[in-house]
């Protein structure tokens, strides 16, 4: 717990509630991960998403960019939903 205390203390997410949220979320993900592919597959869409500069559709190349994959993957799992094709 202490991770999520030190997490939702970041000022770069103070005011950002809906984010903040977010990633209280899926770092909660991690702590309760019992396999370690599991948690593998979240770290790497945490660390996709967050250090992304775009995220969305791409107009150029007609696709998702990894970013939004991971978001909506991350969205998915927070919800309950049980798909773990977490882009790599």
């Amino acid at each position: 717990m202490h991770l999520v205390h030190m997490i939702c203390r970041w000022k770069c997410l103070q005011g950002r509630k809906p984010i903040k949220d977010f990633y209280v979320l899926a770092i909660g993900l991690l702590i309760q991960s019992e396999y370690f592919d599991i948690f593998d597959s979240i770290l790497r869409s945490i660390l996709i998403l967050a250090l992304a500069e775009t995220d969305g559709y791409d107009d150029n190349v007609k696709q998702e960019t990894p970013s939004e994959t991971a978001r909506i993957c991350l969205d998915n799992v927070i919800s309950g939903v049980k798909n773990m094709d977490i882009a790599d």
